[in-house]
């Protein structure tokens, strides 16, 4: 069921506004969109993936969980739901997202108490809205930048070094071929060449 909305006629609360700081980095910038879709739905198993000011603490394990909730999560299927709103009109001040809690949903907006995604029914907490901008800088981008580096080190050929030769072992004629008079001088009864 698609979302259709008019918030000016609705009882809606705002969450507060607050301006948040995301590291400039894809990962981080897609730790803070789950961090978002975390507030709008319970899934509960992404706390642990949201924590984007340390996203350089990730596990490969955990980047990996991180990019398969970010395929589910995709917000054009929010935006279906009435659970992302993109709307700048709805934006207070110079804000890009900014969330709302629903009071009354009889009037201009149906949106699902509960939605279905990633193999289960979650509840719907609360709404975004969104600028579309928003959405590129923190989905969109860092999606393809990291999908694209993935496709480059793909089609990469690994350098190929060369494995070194083993040892040789090299003989080395031990008597020359013309034996040299032992030196009277020096008393030496060996045969030798000093350099």
């Amino acid at each position: 069921m698609s979302g259709m909305y008019n918030l000016s006629r609705m009882h809606v609360q705002e969450m507060g506004m607050e301006t948040v700081r995301v590291p400039d980095d894809d990962v981080a910038r897609l730790m803070y969109y789950l961090s978002c879709v975390d507030t709008v739905i319970d899934y509960q198993e992404i706390d642990n993936l949201t924590d984007f000011q340390n996203y350089d603490l990730l596990t490969v394990d955990e980047i990996t969980k991180l990019f398969e909730l970010v395929l589910i999560f995709n917000p054009k299927y929010f935006i279906e739901k009435g659970v992302f709103i993109v709307n700048e009109d709805l934006l207070p001040g110079n804000l890009s997202n900014q969330f709302y809690k629903i009071t009354d949903e009889r009037i201009g907006l149906h949106v699902s108490d509960q939605m279905f995604i990633g193999g289960r029914t979650v509840n719907v907490l609360k709404v975004m809205a969104c600028s579309k901008d928003w959405l590129l800088r923190n989905y969109f981008i860092p999606w393809k930048n990291i999908f694209e580096m993935a496709e480059k080190k793909r089609y990469q050929k690994p350098i190929q070094v060369p494995q070194p030769l083993p040892p040789q072992i090299i003989y080395i004629q031990t008597q020359p071929p013309y034996i040299y008079p032992p030196r009277k001088d020096d008393g030496c009864p060996c045969t030798c060449i000093l350099f």
